[in-house]
């Protein structure tokens, strides 16, 4: 998505700040652990958010062909608390796009804000 502009431990660093926070959202991981995660992202020097990972048709396509490439069902994993991960076999587009908006916010400064849980409508 970034055409190389950024090193395999950046986007793998972005990666889990995006499932941290979606895993927030959806998945009940309090916000105090989602923000610890961050935290320790930032303090190492990793970027949190690239420009790249607002185009969310990309990224979609992008999981599509993670799926084709493991030869079937979609499997992430997500965190419900700190060591207690499970697997999700969908992903909520809506609150996709919440968790990258948020990361954004905070990447420009701001505070993580997970006011509920989202729904699942529009999973992929």
């Amino acid at each position: 998505m970034t055409n190389f502009a950024i090193r395999h431990g950046e986007a793998v660093a972005i990666g889990v700040a995006v499932d941290t926070v979606y895993s927030a959202l959806v998945c009940g991981l309090p916000e105090a652990d989602a923000g610890r995660v961050l935290h320790a992202l930032r303090t190492l020097g990793l970027p949190l958010m690239h420009p790249a990972m607002t185009d969310t048709d990309a990224l979609f396509e992008g999981l599509e062909e993670f799926r084709q490439h493991l030869g079937g069902r979609l499997t992430l994993t997500m965190l419900r608390g700190i060591g207690d991960a499970i697997e999700v076999h969908e992903v909520d587009r809506d609150a996709m796009a919440r968790a990258i908006r948020e990361l954004a916010a905070v990447e420009r400064g701001g505070e993580l804000r997970i006011s509920k849980r989202c729904g699942t409508a529009g999973a992929v």
